[in-house]
């Protein structure tokens, strides 16, 4: 990212961290796992097929992230969320 910015990965981390208020990494992360909460929600796919998709390496890493930001699991988000469907 910082080579097509043209600019070095230290300042790039610099200036994203100013303007975002979090690391580029951070930022990235969030806005898969917000993704992942829509594919959660919206279709039938595996946990994994899920962690794939949105760009997580493996359903794990895709489920610490989500915890980390959710608080629960991907797999209880969509038992919750298909529970409140069915009321």
């Amino acid at each position: 990212v910082a080579a097509q910015a043209h600019m070095s990965p230290r300042t790039l981390e610099r200036r994203f961290r100013a303007e975002t208020g979090e690391s580029l990494a951070a930022w990235i992360a969030h806005r898969r796992v917000e993704r992942a909460r829509a594919l959660l929600e919206e279709s039938d796919l595996t946990v994994t097929q899920v962690a794939h998709t949105v760009g997580f390496g493996s359903a794990e890493s895709l489920r610490r992230h989500f915890v980390t930001r959710t608080g629960t699991t991907p797999r209880a988000y969509r038992d919750t969320f298909r529970g409140s469907n069915a009321s």
